[in-house]
């Protein structure tokens, strides 16, 4: 099933949104225009798209709350509301500007059980593991019971089996894939089944059998002020840290080594030669994974967020900005204050960091939200903000977002030129 597509460069993004700074007398419009669609334009017509090799280092973790996934230069996200239009998990084509149904059945309405994918409708929590096939959650109900499951769904065969039965105890964690094994903290009962014994799983995904391979100490894993990371893979050897020292161990847990002292938590990644990551400071740090040698690189990425590649590190910046007054019933404050508007790349040492976008003008109230590089290109999801008055004061339903959520069920997406600036919107119904 082929989806609607828009294109459009962001000359007249968000038509009808009143996006302006702070005071009635600047308020403005953006002028309405027809976007090319799929059926009359091909989408390499509607805008440039550069091919590049660029891409994330293998072996990084995957995140489950992170609504855009990436595999094989494709992005993959959630149409629908599971209202009047069900959910639905497509895959879009960066290149070609195509978007189609995951799910194989043409004939699908993806409204009913019988849909493979009707499972994850409920959360829309999934990753795409290195072997391409994709790992959703899943929930049912028994006597009135919530019960959870991973499931996976074979994007060939079209089929899905169960990868783990969590029971009515929920525990999914950042997890790494190659294309063999899915590593994860996770744990079982004692056979009493009064202790939960908390390890680090390692879940076949040919055979679907998942095995611990060591536990964790209990005492640690109670603590909360304490995190136990599975951090990324590097060659065959699974790479840790238990808030003392980063570690690695081989597939089968054995043979531990202890790289360097000091943490490592959720955030860090790897380009298979360094460990980076963000200091208690902010600032963005690597260290070499065969000596711990440390290195800062002089830049500071909001929210200690950051994007790597193989070819460079993507990330926000920028001073808070305010737009606005806030009259919004539960906000926690009286002010609408923006953060980090820029977007920017420097090299893997840290070098030649330079501005790509600054969100101004047009796109002042604009702030990206969930986003992903693949090869030259950024894209996110984003939410932004509405003042149609004109008076300075953002009221309640002001702040709305681009992706299918609160019944909202269409898509949109930004991508940004990662060399030129250039900002173009997807729109995908």
């Amino acid at each position: 099933m082929r989806k609607r597509i828009l294109n459009c460069i962001l000359a007249a993004f968000l038509a009808a949104a009143a996006l302006c700074a702070c005071g009635g007398d600047e308020l403005h419009y953006l002028d309405t225009t027809t976007a090319a669609t799929e059926e009359t334009v091909p989408a390499t017509e509607a805008y440039p798209y550069t091919p590049s090799d660029n891409r994330e280092p293998y072996g990084n973790p995957k995140n489950i709350s992170m609504p855009l996934q990436v595999h094989d230069g494709y992005l993959y996200f959630m149409i629908g509301n599971g209202m009047d239009v069900p959910m639905e998990l497509v895959r879009y084509n960066c290149e070609s500007g195509n978007a189609t149904a995951v799910c194989p059945d043409p004939l699908c309405d993806h409204g009913d059980a019988d849909c493979p994918l009707f499972g994850m409708r409920g959360n829309n929590m999934f990753v795409v593991g290195e072997d391409g096939n994709i790992y959703y959650d899943a929930m049912t109900w028994s006597e009135g019971k919530a019960l959870y499951s991973v499931i996976q769904f074979d994007t060939e065969s079209g089929k899905t089996q169960m990868l783990v039965d969590y029971g009515d105890t929920y525990g999914r964690n950042s997890e790494c894939y190659t294309e063999d094994y899915c590593f994860t903290l996770g744990g079982y009962w004692d056979e009493a089944g009064e202790n939960y014994i908390t390890c680090v799983m390692r879940r076949d995904l040919h055979t679907l059998v998942s095995v611990p391979l060591f536990e964790v100490d209990q005492k640690m894993a109670d603590d909360y002020s304490y995190s136990y990371n599975v951090l990324f893979i590097v060659g065959d050897r699974l790479y840790l840290s238990d808030q003392k020292c980063v570690f690695s161990v081989n597939f089968d847990g054995g043979d531990r080594r202890v790289h360097f002292e000091g943490r490592g938590d959720w955030k860090s990644r790897t380009d298979g030669t360094y460990m980076y990551y963000c200091s208690a400071e902010g600032e963005l740090c690597r260290r070499a994974l065969a000596d711990g040698a440390e290195q800062r690189l002089g830049v500071y990425p909001s929210g200690r967020s950051f994007l790597l590649t193989e070819d460079f590190i993507c990330y926000h910046a920028g001073e808070s900005v305010t737009i606005g007054k806030a009259r919004i019933r539960g906000y926690a404050s009286d002010t609408v204050t923006l953060d980090a508007g820029e977007l920017r790349v420097c090299d893997l040492d840290g070098g030649n960091d330079r501005l790509v976008y600054r969100f101004e003008g047009e796109t002042a109230t604009v702030r990206p939200m969930h986003g992903v590089v693949i090869g030259n290109y950024y894209y996110c999801t984003y939410h932004w903000w509405e003042d149609p008055d004109g008076d300075g004061i953002y009221r309640d339903g002001a702040d709305k977002y681009s992706w299918a959520t609160n019944g909202k069920s269409d898509c949109d997406l930004l991508r940004i030129d990662l060399t030129t600036g250039e900002l173009t919107r997807i729109h995908v119904e």
